[in-house]
C-alpha cells in the first residue's frame, strides 16, 4: 500500500520485513539521500491521490489480463455475413424492402406471437441497409470490446443476445405490426450491462474512468433517444427494452475484476441465462394479440409466397407449410367450387404443429348457419392436402380481417 504520515511529510512507498521504506522524499529538517527504515510510525492515513493511483494501475492489469473480445468480433462477421449475403441474394444494399427482411427473419407480431419465436434472435443480426449496419457495428465495436473485457466471454454473450431479445419483444408490445430489425436493442443492451457492472461492482472502476464512461454512455445514449424520437423509421421502444435488459443481466452477472471474478461461474451463468429465458417467454405469453390477430392474415398475403390456382386464384403459404401442400390445398378449393379462377385467396400456415386455413369470401357469409357445416366438410376434403386434422378454417372478409373461426377434427 502507499501511505503519507501527516507530521513527517512522507510518502511510504514500500515495507521490508516489520519496518516501512521510503527514499529521496522531502522531510521537514532536510533532504533525505539515503533509504531509511522506520519502526511503527504513527498514525498512518491512506492518501486518497495514492489510493485511486494504485487502483488505476490494478484496473489496467486486470482489463490487459482478461479474455480476448473475441465474442465482440464474432458478433461483428455474423452481421456483416449476414448483410453481405442478402446483396448477393439480390436485396438492396442500401434499402431493403420490410418484405425482403421480414423473409430473412424480421421481427413482427403476426408472425412472431404465432409460433416464430425464433425471430426474436434473428432480427438482431438483420440491417435496413448499409448505413444501418454501419452505425449499429461500429457501436458495437467501440463500446464491445471493454464491456467484453469486464464480464467475460460467455457472461457477454449471454447479456448480448438477452438484451436483443428484451428489445424485440418490447417491440411487439408497442409496435406489433412493423417490421423490425437491427443489431440496436442489443447494442443498447450492452451500455445497459455496463452501467449494472459500474452500480455493482462501483469500487472496481477508478472514479476518473467511472465518471468518463458515465458521460461517453450517457451522450450516446441521450443522442440516439432524441434521433429515435425524430426518425420515423426508428424503432426507439427496442432500444430502450434492449437497455432496460441489459442493465439488469449486467447487475446479475457482474462479478470482481480478478482472477476468480473473471471465471465463467457456470451455475451463475446458467441460472440468470434460464431466468431470462423464462422471462421473455412469460413476456411473450402476455403480450397483446388484438391487433396482431386483425392484421396476420393479411400480412400472410402481402409477404408471403404464393402459388396460382388455375388461372387467377392464389394459396399464400407461410411458417412450416411447402409449396407443394398449397399446390394440393389450392387443388381441393378447386375441386369443391371454391375457386374458379376468379381470383379467389386462401391462406395455408403450419406452426407449432398446428394447421390453419384462411379464406376469403364474401361479405355475410360468415352468418349463413349452413355455413358452418359447408366449411367443416371442406377442412375435412383438404386434410390429406394440408398435412391432416386438426385444421383451423378462418373466414375473412375482403380486407383479410377474421370473422368466423372453425375447428375442424
Amino acid at each position: 500500500m502507499i501511505w503519507r504520515n501527516q507530521k513527517l511529510g512522507l510518502i511510504l512507498v514500500g515495507k521490508r520485513a516489520d519496518s516501512f521504506y521510503a527514499s529521496n522524499w522531502f522531510l521537514e529538517k532536510g533532504d533525505m539521500t539515503e533509504d531509511v527504515r522506520f519502526g511503527e510510525q504513527g498514525p498512518m492515513e491512506e492518501d486518497p491521490a495514492a489510493r485511486e493511483y494504485q487502483q488505476h494501475v490494478e484496473f489496467q492489469r486486470a482489463i490487459a489480463a482478461a479474455p480476448k473480445p473475441v465474442v465482440t468480433y464474432g458478433l461483428i462477421a455474423i452481421n456483416v455475413a449476414v448483410y453481405l449475403a442478402m446483396v448477393i441474394s439480390g436485396i438492396s444494399p442500401m434499402q431493403p424492402t420490410p418484405a425482403q427482411v421480414l423473409a430473412w427473419g424480421g421481427n413482427s407480431g403476426p408472425f412472431t406471437m404465432y409460433g416464430e419465436w425464433w425471430r426474436l434472435i434473428t432480427a438482431c443480426f438483420l440491417h435496413y441497409g448499409l448505413i444501418h449496419i454501419g452505425m449499429n457495428m461500429f457501436i458495437l465495436f467501440q463500446a464491445g470490446i471493454f464491456v467484453e473485457k469486464l464480464f467475460g466471454n460467455v457472461r457477454y454473450l449471454l447479456l448480448y443476445l438477452l438484451a436483443g431479445v428484451g428489445g424485440n419483444i418490447a417491440g411487439l408490445y408497442i409496435h406489433p405490426l412493423s417490421i423490425a430489425a437491427g443489431a440496436s436493442g442489443a447494442v443498447f443492451g450492452v451500455y445497459g450491462g455496463l452501467l449494472g457492472f459500474l452500480v455493482v461492482q462501483h469500487g472496481v472502476v477508478p472514479r476518473s474512468n467511472s465518471v468518463a464512461i458515465a458521460k461517453s454512455a450517457g451522450i450516446f445514449l441521450a443522442y440516439n433517444l432524441v434521433y429515435g424520437l425524430s426518425s420515423k423509421t426508428t424503432d426507439l421502444t427496442a432500444h430502450v427494452g434492449g437497455l432496460v435488459t441489459g442493465f439488469v443481466m449486467g447487475c446479475a452477472l457482474a462479478q470482481p475484476l480478478s482472477a476468480e471474478g473473471q471465471r465463467t461461474h457456470p451455475m451463475r451463468t446458467l441460472t440468470v441465462g434460464i431466468a431470462g429465458v423464462a422471462a421473455a417467454y412469460m413476456a411473450m405469453t402476455m403480450a397483446p394479440r388484438e391487433a396482431v390477430a386483425e392484421a396476420r392474415w393479411v400480412w400472410e398475403i402481402q409477404f408471403g409466397p404464393s402459388v396460382t390456382v388455375g388461372t387467377n386464384d392464389k394459396v399464400w403459404y407461410s411458417g412450416g407449410a411447402t409449396k407443394e401442400q398449397a399446390l394440393a390445398v389450392g387443388q381441393v378449393l378447386e375441386e369443391r367450387g371454391v375457386f374458379s379462377n376468379h381470383e379467389g385467396a386462401a391462406v395455408l400456415a403450419k406452426r407449432k404443429g398446428e394447421t390453419d386455413v384462411g379464406l376469403i369470401v364474401r361479405e355475410g357469409i360468415w352468418n349463413e348457419p349452413k355455413m358452418i357445416t359447408e366449411i367443416e366438410e371442406l377442412g375435412r376434403a383438404m386434410a390429406g392436402a394440408a398435412g391432416g386434422l386438426p385444421i383451423h378454417m378462418e373466414l375473412l372478409d375482403s380486407e383479410g380481417r377474421p370473422r368466423k373461426d372453425v375447428l375442424v377434427r
